[in-house]
Protein backbone atom coordinates (compact mmCIF):
# COMPACT_ATOMS: atom_id res chain seq x y z
CA UNK A 1 0.00 0.00 0.00
CA UNK A 2 1.07 3.53 -0.75
CA UNK A 3 -0.72 6.52 0.71
CA UNK A 4 -0.53 10.20 -0.13
CA UNK A 5 -2.46 13.13 1.28
CA UNK A 6 -4.10 15.74 -0.92
CA UNK A 7 -2.20 19.04 -0.64
CA UNK A 8 -0.17 17.69 2.35
CA UNK A 9 -2.30 19.96 4.52
CA UNK A 10 -5.54 19.59 6.47
CA UNK A 11 -8.16 22.31 6.82
CA UNK A 12 -10.29 23.20 9.81
CA UNK A 13 -13.92 22.13 9.23
CA UNK A 14 -12.77 20.21 6.14
CA UNK A 15 -10.15 17.70 7.26
CA UNK A 16 -8.12 16.05 4.53
CA UNK A 17 -8.25 13.40 1.82
CA UNK A 18 -5.91 10.42 1.62
CA UNK A 19 -5.25 8.68 -1.68
CA UNK A 20 -4.75 4.95 -1.08
CA UNK A 21 -2.98 2.86 -3.74
CA UNK A 22 -2.56 -0.89 -3.61
CA UNK A 23 -1.85 -3.93 -5.79
CA UNK A 24 -5.13 -5.46 -4.51
CA UNK A 25 -8.69 -4.17 -4.47
CA UNK A 26 -9.11 -2.68 -1.01
CA UNK A 27 -12.36 -2.49 0.92
CA UNK A 28 -11.41 -0.77 4.17
CA UNK A 29 -8.78 1.11 6.15
CA UNK A 30 -7.61 1.26 9.77
CA UNK A 31 -6.70 4.72 11.05
CA UNK A 32 -4.92 5.72 14.26
CA UNK A 33 -3.92 9.24 15.23
CA UNK A 34 -0.79 10.16 17.20
CA UNK A 35 -0.70 12.43 20.24
CA UNK A 36 3.07 12.94 20.08
CA UNK A 37 5.91 11.71 17.91
CA UNK A 38 6.24 8.62 20.10
CA UNK A 39 2.73 7.99 21.41
CA UNK A 40 -0.69 7.22 19.95
CA UNK A 41 -3.67 9.33 20.94
CA UNK A 42 -5.48 6.06 21.71
CA UNK A 43 -4.88 2.33 21.36
CA UNK A 44 -8.25 2.08 19.60
CA UNK A 45 -8.57 2.81 15.90
CA UNK A 46 -11.09 3.85 13.28
CA UNK A 47 -12.27 1.01 11.02
CA UNK A 48 -13.42 2.71 7.82
CA UNK A 49 -15.55 1.00 5.19
CA UNK A 50 -14.30 2.79 2.06
CA UNK A 51 -17.52 2.22 0.09
CA UNK A 52 -19.60 3.79 2.86
CA UNK A 53 -17.05 6.58 3.28
CA UNK A 54 -17.40 7.40 -0.41
CA UNK A 55 -21.19 7.12 -0.39
CA UNK A 56 -21.67 9.36 2.65
CA UNK A 57 -22.09 12.44 0.48
CA UNK A 58 -18.42 13.38 0.56
CA UNK A 59 -16.96 15.08 -2.48
CA UNK A 60 -13.64 13.26 -2.40
CA UNK A 61 -13.78 12.18 -6.02
CA UNK A 62 -13.95 15.84 -7.05
CA UNK A 63 -11.21 17.12 -4.80
CA UNK A 64 -8.19 17.83 -6.92
CA UNK A 65 -4.96 16.14 -5.93
CA UNK A 66 -1.87 18.26 -6.46
CA UNK A 67 0.57 15.39 -5.98
CA UNK A 68 1.65 15.64 -9.59
CA UNK A 69 4.94 13.87 -8.86
CA UNK A 70 3.33 10.62 -7.66
CA UNK A 71 4.70 7.63 -9.56
CA UNK A 72 3.54 4.14 -8.61
CA UNK A 73 3.16 0.62 -9.96
CA UNK A 74 0.01 0.15 -7.90
CA UNK A 75 -3.11 -0.35 -10.00
CA UNK A 76 -5.93 -0.09 -7.43
CA UNK A 77 -6.73 3.16 -5.68
CA UNK A 78 -9.38 4.60 -3.43
CA UNK A 79 -10.02 7.74 -1.40
CA UNK A 80 -10.32 8.13 2.36
CA UNK A 81 -12.02 11.37 3.41
CA UNK A 82 -11.21 12.37 7.00
CA UNK A 83 -13.32 15.20 8.41
CA UNK A 84 -12.97 17.05 11.70
CA UNK A 85 -14.20 20.25 13.28
CA UNK A 86 -12.59 23.38 14.65
CA UNK A 87 -11.57 21.65 17.91
CA UNK A 88 -8.51 20.34 16.07
CA UNK A 89 -5.58 22.70 16.62
CA UNK A 90 -3.35 24.15 13.94
CA UNK A 91 0.03 22.50 13.50
CA UNK A 92 1.36 19.06 12.60
CA UNK A 93 -1.01 16.11 12.78
CA UNK A 94 0.36 12.57 12.32
CA UNK A 95 -1.52 9.32 11.83
CA UNK A 96 -1.03 5.66 10.93
CA UNK A 97 -3.04 4.11 8.12
CA UNK A 98 -3.24 0.62 6.68
CA UNK A 99 -5.73 -1.01 4.31
CA UNK A 100 -7.37 -4.40 3.99
CA UNK A 101 -9.16 -6.35 1.26
CA UNK A 102 -12.27 -8.55 1.23
CA UNK A 103 -10.20 -11.65 2.11
CA UNK A 104 -8.82 -10.05 5.27
CA UNK A 105 -5.32 -9.32 3.99
CA UNK A 106 -3.89 -6.26 5.76
CA UNK A 107 -1.10 -3.99 4.58
CA UNK A 108 1.72 -2.73 6.72
CA UNK A 109 0.81 0.59 8.42
CA UNK A 110 2.24 3.80 7.00
CA UNK A 111 2.77 6.96 9.02
CA UNK A 112 1.78 10.24 7.38
CA UNK A 113 1.94 13.76 8.78
CA UNK A 114 -0.09 16.72 7.55
CA UNK A 115 -0.13 20.35 8.57
CA UNK A 116 -3.46 21.56 9.94
CA UNK A 117 -3.71 25.00 8.37
CA UNK A 118 -5.64 27.97 9.69
CA UNK A 119 -7.89 29.99 7.42
CA UNK A 120 -6.88 33.27 5.74
CA UNK A 121 -3.21 32.57 6.37
CA UNK A 122 -1.84 35.52 4.36
CA UNK A 123 -3.04 39.03 5.28
CA UNK A 124 -1.55 40.50 2.07
CA UNK A 125 -4.26 38.69 0.09
CA UNK A 126 -7.16 40.34 1.90
CA UNK A 127 -8.98 42.67 -0.48
CA UNK A 128 -10.57 42.76 -3.92
CA UNK A 129 -8.46 41.71 -6.91
CA UNK A 130 -9.21 42.11 -10.63
CA UNK A 131 -7.56 40.15 -13.40
CA UNK A 132 -5.36 42.51 -15.42
CA UNK A 133 -3.41 40.54 -18.01
CA UNK A 134 -1.46 37.40 -18.80
CA UNK A 135 2.17 37.27 -19.85
CA UNK A 136 3.97 34.45 -21.65
CA UNK A 137 7.77 34.24 -21.46
CA UNK A 138 9.54 32.38 -24.25
CA UNK A 139 13.08 30.88 -24.09
CA UNK A 140 14.12 33.30 -26.85
CA UNK A 141 13.55 36.19 -24.45
CA UNK A 142 10.38 37.49 -26.07
CA UNK A 143 7.31 38.24 -23.95
CA UNK A 144 3.71 38.04 -25.14
CA UNK A 145 1.05 39.97 -23.24
CA UNK A 146 -2.75 39.70 -23.39
CA UNK A 147 -4.86 42.24 -21.47
CA UNK A 148 -8.32 41.72 -20.04
CA UNK A 149 -10.98 42.68 -22.58
CA UNK A 150 -8.64 42.06 -25.51
CA UNK A 151 -10.06 39.82 -28.25
CA UNK A 152 -8.10 36.84 -29.55
CA UNK A 153 -9.01 34.86 -32.67
CA UNK A 154 -7.84 31.64 -34.31
CA UNK A 155 -8.45 31.10 -38.03
CA UNK A 156 -9.28 27.71 -39.54
CA UNK A 157 -10.43 26.20 -42.84
CA UNK A 158 -13.66 24.18 -43.10
CA UNK A 159 -14.22 21.82 -46.02
CA UNK A 160 -17.86 21.04 -46.83
CA UNK A 161 -19.24 17.75 -48.13
CA UNK A 162 -19.51 19.30 -51.62
CA UNK A 163 -15.69 19.89 -51.42
CA UNK A 164 -16.09 23.67 -51.28
CA UNK A 165 -14.40 25.30 -48.32
CA UNK A 166 -14.34 28.52 -46.35
CA UNK A 167 -12.18 30.14 -43.70
CA UNK A 168 -13.61 31.03 -40.32
CA UNK A 169 -12.36 32.57 -37.10
CA UNK A 170 -13.25 31.51 -33.56
CA UNK A 171 -12.79 34.45 -31.18
CA UNK A 172 -12.92 34.99 -27.44
CA UNK A 173 -12.72 37.87 -24.98
CA UNK A 174 -11.66 37.49 -21.35
CA UNK A 175 -14.24 39.95 -19.99
CA UNK A 176 -13.30 39.84 -16.29
CA UNK A 177 -12.21 37.70 -13.39
CA UNK A 178 -12.25 38.87 -9.76
CA UNK A 179 -11.41 37.55 -6.32
CA UNK A 180 -12.68 39.12 -3.11
CA UNK A 181 -10.63 37.60 -0.25
CA UNK A 182 -12.03 38.63 3.13
CA UNK A 183 -10.47 38.61 6.59
CA UNK A 184 -13.08 36.14 7.87
CA UNK A 185 -11.61 33.62 5.37
CA UNK A 186 -14.59 33.74 3.00
CA UNK A 187 -14.13 34.66 -0.65
CA UNK A 188 -16.11 35.27 -3.83
CA UNK A 189 -14.72 34.40 -7.26
CA UNK A 190 -16.41 35.77 -10.40
CA UNK A 191 -15.54 35.17 -14.04
CA UNK A 192 -16.85 35.91 -17.54
CA UNK A 193 -15.57 34.89 -20.94
CA UNK A 194 -17.34 35.77 -24.20
CA UNK A 195 -16.54 33.50 -27.12
CA UNK A 196 -17.94 32.02 -30.31
CA UNK A 197 -17.44 28.75 -32.13
CA UNK A 198 -18.46 27.37 -35.48
CA UNK A 199 -21.92 25.81 -35.65
CA UNK A 200 -20.89 22.80 -37.72
CA UNK A 201 -24.36 21.63 -38.79
CA UNK A 202 -25.60 25.07 -39.82
CA UNK A 203 -22.34 25.89 -41.58
CA UNK A 204 -22.37 22.62 -43.51
CA UNK A 205 -25.90 23.19 -44.79
CA UNK A 206 -25.03 26.29 -46.83
CA UNK A 207 -21.23 26.00 -46.75
CA UNK A 208 -21.08 29.39 -45.05
CA UNK A 209 -19.64 30.15 -41.63
CA UNK A 210 -22.36 30.30 -38.97
CA UNK A 211 -21.44 30.83 -35.33
CA UNK A 212 -22.90 29.98 -31.94
CA UNK A 213 -22.21 31.41 -28.49
CA UNK A 214 -19.65 29.46 -26.46
CA UNK A 215 -19.19 31.79 -23.47
CA UNK A 216 -19.12 31.09 -19.75
CA UNK A 217 -19.95 33.10 -16.64
CA UNK A 218 -19.69 31.93 -13.03
CA UNK A 219 -19.75 32.98 -9.39
CA UNK A 220 -18.20 30.80 -6.69
CA UNK A 221 -18.22 31.34 -2.93
CA UNK A 222 -16.18 29.54 -0.31
CA UNK A 223 -13.27 29.80 2.13
CA UNK A 224 -9.59 30.37 1.51
CA UNK A 225 -6.17 30.01 3.03
CA UNK A 226 -2.56 30.11 1.85
CA UNK A 227 0.01 27.30 1.77
CA UNK A 228 3.31 29.19 2.06
CA UNK A 229 5.45 26.08 1.45
CA UNK A 230 3.87 25.35 -1.93
CA UNK A 231 3.06 29.05 -2.56
CA UNK A 232 -0.54 28.12 -3.32
CA UNK A 233 -3.83 29.81 -2.52
CA UNK A 234 -6.11 27.02 -1.28
CA UNK A 235 -9.72 27.53 -2.34
CA UNK A 236 -12.57 25.54 -0.80
CA UNK A 237 -15.73 25.92 -2.88
CA UNK A 238 -19.15 25.72 -1.19
CA UNK A 239 -21.49 27.59 -3.56
CA UNK A 240 -21.25 27.41 -7.35
CA UNK A 241 -23.25 29.11 -10.09
CA UNK A 242 -22.30 28.46 -13.72
CA UNK A 243 -24.08 30.04 -16.71
CA UNK A 244 -23.52 28.62 -20.19
CA UNK A 245 -25.29 29.82 -23.37
CA UNK A 246 -28.29 27.50 -22.99
CA UNK A 247 -28.09 26.14 -19.46
CA UNK A 248 -27.22 27.11 -15.90
CA UNK A 249 -25.91 24.96 -13.07
CA UNK A 250 -26.01 25.58 -9.33
CA UNK A 251 -24.48 23.47 -6.56
CA UNK A 252 -24.13 23.90 -2.79
CA UNK A 253 -21.75 21.79 -0.67
CA UNK A 254 -22.11 21.69 3.13
CA UNK A 255 -19.21 22.24 5.51
CA UNK A 256 -16.88 19.26 5.43
CA UNK A 257 -17.71 18.45 1.83
CA UNK A 258 -16.34 21.47 -0.02
CA UNK A 259 -14.32 21.12 -3.21
CA UNK A 260 -10.66 21.87 -2.50
CA UNK A 261 -8.54 23.46 -5.24
CA UNK A 262 -4.96 24.74 -5.16
CA UNK A 263 -4.39 27.99 -7.10
CA UNK A 264 -0.76 28.70 -7.78
CA UNK A 265 2.14 28.98 -7.57
CA UNK A 266 1.31 32.47 -6.30
CA UNK A 267 3.57 35.49 -5.87
CA UNK A 268 1.86 38.04 -3.62
CA UNK A 269 2.65 41.72 -3.07
CA UNK A 270 0.68 44.65 -1.66
CA UNK A 271 -0.47 45.73 -5.15
CA UNK A 272 -0.81 42.53 -7.16
CA UNK A 273 -0.61 38.78 -7.07
CA UNK A 274 0.65 36.59 -9.88
CA UNK A 275 -0.19 33.00 -10.66
CA UNK A 276 2.44 31.05 -12.57
CA UNK A 277 6.18 30.58 -12.91
CA UNK A 278 7.04 33.64 -15.03
CA UNK A 279 10.65 33.38 -16.19
CA UNK A 280 11.82 31.39 -13.13
CA UNK A 281 12.54 28.25 -15.14
CA UNK A 282 13.27 29.62 -18.61
CA UNK A 283 15.89 27.57 -20.41
CA UNK A 284 14.76 24.31 -18.82
CA UNK A 285 13.09 21.46 -20.70
CA UNK A 286 9.83 21.89 -18.82
CA UNK A 287 7.76 19.33 -20.76
CA UNK A 288 10.54 16.73 -20.90
CA UNK A 289 10.56 16.24 -24.69
CA UNK A 290 14.34 16.66 -24.97
CA UNK A 291 14.13 20.12 -26.53
CA UNK A 292 14.03 23.65 -25.14
CA UNK A 293 11.58 25.53 -27.34
CA UNK A 294 8.37 27.57 -27.18
CA UNK A 295 6.62 24.61 -25.54
CA UNK A 296 8.73 25.36 -22.46
CA UNK A 297 7.48 28.91 -21.97
CA UNK A 298 6.80 30.44 -18.57
CA UNK A 299 3.66 32.43 -17.80
CA UNK A 300 2.01 34.75 -15.35
CA UNK A 301 -1.66 35.51 -14.75
CA UNK A 302 -1.71 38.91 -13.03
CA UNK A 303 -4.37 40.29 -10.67
CA UNK A 304 -4.33 43.90 -9.45
CA UNK A 305 -5.60 45.07 -6.05
CA UNK A 306 -8.49 47.53 -6.21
Amino acid sequence: MEASTDLDIALLDEGFVVQLLSDKEITGAYLQFKATADALASESYFDVNLAENRAAGKATANKRSVRRDTKTSKSEFSWLDVDFGTEIKEGELCYLVCVYDAEGNISKPQEICVTVAGWAANSDLIGEWHYSKSETYYPSGSVESLAVGEETCNTYTFTCENTNSFEYAECSIYDYETFDFRADATYTHTYKRTSSRLDVEESEENCVATYEDNGLQFEIKGKWTFDSERREIILVEYEQYFAYPNVTHEQVYPSGQGLVYPFGPATVSSTDFKIGTGNEKLGEDLNGDGNVNNDDAGWFKIFKKQ
